[in-house]
């Protein structure tokens, strides 16, 4: 019998088979001839054709094997792992025993301890970044999300700033001079301010209006004060919302706080 020395024979005679070019004379076979890919796994070819479309499409579901011994579990999820990681396969892949390995030490130690060598990415927020999160977010955590999405792929650093730039939301410093404007500048001035700023920022009126009654509510104001802001801020919302003029509704807002002015001037503030 002649001696086969032709590498490209000897490749193909060992395709799909997962321990070509080690060292596998003491391995039993069952290992050192086991399957590679998932297109060398002979059985089970409806399982194996939707996995590899669900491995193409990347949208592989968590995945529980049942089943004999022998029938290629194992060898299946290998293959899967291989198709999926490549060449990284050895680094990304955890193997444990469910026999032997059950105590609370290995998900303590071993999955612990490997899931930690995982390299997240890494996103630089500040804490004024994170608190103008919240703010907008309102507990909607997909929206946070969505938001902290955004903010990230556009600037190198999710600030306070940076994130109200991202969703178009008036940032803090313009809305503390719109209301310090609103509480202490007569009408004219107070209206030429306010639209200054939202010309140059591109803000809408609805977000002025919401930011503005934010900060209302922060504000030690009478019950009657109170009441009548609140009431016409209501009023003034629902003709933005049935596609009044923005122009005419800013007026409308600075003349909202310019009464409440006169109001409070007239009650006194200390009722």
């Amino acid at each position: 019998m002649s001696i086969v020395d032709d590498e490209s024979i000897r490749t193909a005679e060992f395709a799909g088979i997962s321990s070509y070019a080690r060292d596998t004379s003491s391995w039993p076979w069952v290992e050192k001839y086991r399957p590679s890919t998932l297109d060398d796994i002979i059985a089970h070819k409806e399982i194996v054709s939707t996995i590899n479309q669900l491995v193409d499409k990347q949208k592989l579901p968590h995945l529980l094997f049942y089943g004999p011994p022998g029938t290629g579990k194992t060898s299946m999820i290998i293959a899967i792992a291989r198709k999926i990681y490549g060449k990284h396969f050895s680094s990304m892949v955890l193997e444990l025993n469910a026999s032997d390995d059950r105590g609370i030490d290995v998900v303590r130690n071993q999955i612990k301890e490997f899931a930690g060598t995982k390299k997240l990415f890494r996103i630089n927020l500040t804490d004024g970044g994170f608190d103008a999160l919240m703010q907008l977010g309102k507990g909607d955590m997909r929206r946070i999300l969505n938001i902290l999405q955004a903010a990230s792929l556009a600037y190198t650093t999710v600030n306070e700033e940076n994130v109200y730039l991202c969703t178009g939301n008036p940032v803090p410093e313009d809305v503390a001079t719109i209301c310090h404007s609103l509480w202490n500048d007569s009408l004219a001035d107070a209206f030429d301010k306010c639209q200054a700023i939202q010309m140059t920022k591109g803000y809408a009126t609805t977000d002025i209006m919401k930011e503005v009654y934010h900060n209302t509510t922060e504000l030690d104001l009478p019950a009657k004060c109170q009441h009548f802001i609140y009431d016409e801020l209501a009023k003034l919302e629902h003709r933005l919302a049935t596609s009044a003029s923005e122009k005419l509704q800013l007026i409308s807002l600075v003349s909202i706080y310019y009464m409440a002015r006169n109001l409070l001037a007239t009650d006194g503030v200390s009722d």
